[in-house]
C-alpha cells in the first residue's frame, strides 16, 4: 500500500485518512491517499466556488438538500497534483485550496487586497462613527473567499490604477457648491 495504508484481506489497501477530519461534498471523511495502492495524494478541500445540486443519493449529507458550496478538492477552482498533494489553481484563484479570488493587478501597488468580510468590518466601523444606523452581516459562504482592492487615498478603480484628480467644490455652482456660481450669471 505504498506505505500510506494497510493491507487487508485479498490484498486490498485501506488508505490512511486525513488527520484534520476534512469531509467531501457527501459528508464523508476524505482519505489522505487514494488509488488502489494508496500512491496518490489528495489535495486541500475548501468550500466550492461551483457545485452540483444534491441528487438524493442516501449519503450522510442527504438531509441538507439545499446545501450549496459544499467542500471540494481545490474548491473546484483548480486541479490536484496527485504526486505532491498541492492544488494548481485556475487563473483568477489562489490559496492553498484555490479558495480565494485574486485581486486584480495586485491592486497596482496603490491599495491592499482584502476580503469582502473586511470591507464589511470597515463599513460597519464607518456607519457606527457617523451614527446612521446599524449594519447587519451574516457570514456569507464567500465572505473570506472574494477579494477586492481597498485603494489608497488618491487612487480608485477595481485595481487602484486610476489616479484621482484633485477636486473641490464645483466652480460653476459657486463657493461651497451653493448659488452665485457661473451658472447664475446671464449669458
Amino acid at each position: 500500500c505504498s506505505g500510506h495504508g494497510t493491507c487487508s484481506e485479498h490484498d486490498k489497501c485501506t488508505c490512511f485518512m486525513r488527520k484534520d477530519g476534512t469531509t467531501d461534498a457527501l459528508g464523508d471523511t476524505v482519505p489522505a491517499w487514494i488509488a488502489a495502492d494508496c500512491s496518490q495524494r489528495t489535495c486541500p478541500y475548501a468550500k466550492a466556488w461551483v457545485d452540483e445540486p444534491k441528487l438524493g443519493l442516501n449519503s450522510a449529507a442527504d438531509t441538507e438538500q439545499n446545501n450549496a458550496h459544499r467542500n471540494a478538492e481545490c474548491a473546484n477552482a483548480g486541479t490536484c497534483d496527485r504526486s505532491t498533494g498541492l492544488c494548481e489553481c485556475f487563473p483568477g484563484y489562489e490559496g492553498r485550496a484555490c479558495d480565494r479570488s485574486v485581486c486584480p493587478n495586485s491592486c497596482s501597488g496603490h491599495g491592499t487586497c482584502q476580503t469582502m468580510k473586511q470591507f464589511y468590518v470597515d463599513h460597519a466601523e464607518f456607519i457606527s462613527e457617523v451614527g446612521t444606523g446599524e449594519v447587519e452581516y451574516d457570514t456569507a459562504w464567500d465572505a473570506t473567499k472574494l477579494m477586492g482592492c481597498k485603494c489608497e487615498s488618491g487612487y480608485r478603480g477595481p485595481d487602484c490604477s486610476l489616479k484621482e484628480c484633485p477636486s473641490l467644490a464645483d466652480p460653476q455652482t459657486g463657493p461651497g457648491g451653493k448659488d452665485s456660481g457661473l451658472l447664475d450669471f446671464p449669458a
